[in-house]
């Protein structure tokens, strides 16, 4: 039964869109780290959770292929569409929140 429901394209779209988007969600925590006094720390936590991302990403991916082999292509291109659009969203909270730290700091 499940097998036939992840299979669905659907579902399957949907479930990757949002394993995707929550791929990013480690980032926005490491973003909280980004100041130039923590420079250091918030290169070191977003590198780490870039490469955990990753590596649950495939495992994830690796899962589902032999769990719903007919919804894998659905699921696959959702779950990188879903990063590339989370993604665009950390670039774009991350780069106000710096511009945010520049301007507090020149003041």
């Amino acid at each position: 039964m499940l097998r036939e429901l992840l299979a669905v394209p659907v579902v399957a779209v949907m479930l990757g869109v949002i394993v995707g988007a929550g791929l990013i969600a480690p980032l926005f925590w490491a973003s909280r780290f980004a100041t130039a006094e923590k420079a250091d720390f918030a290169l070191v936590a977003t590198m780490v959770s870039s490469m955990g991302g990753l590596i649950v990403a495939g495992a994830i991916l690796f899962g589902y292929r032999h769990l719903a082999a007919d919804g894998f292509v659905w699921f696959g291109s959702s779950v990188v569409g879903g990063f590339v659009v989370g993604l665009g969203v950390a670039a774009v909270v991350m780069l106000r929140r710096l511009a945010k730290n520049s301007d507090e700091t020149r003041s």
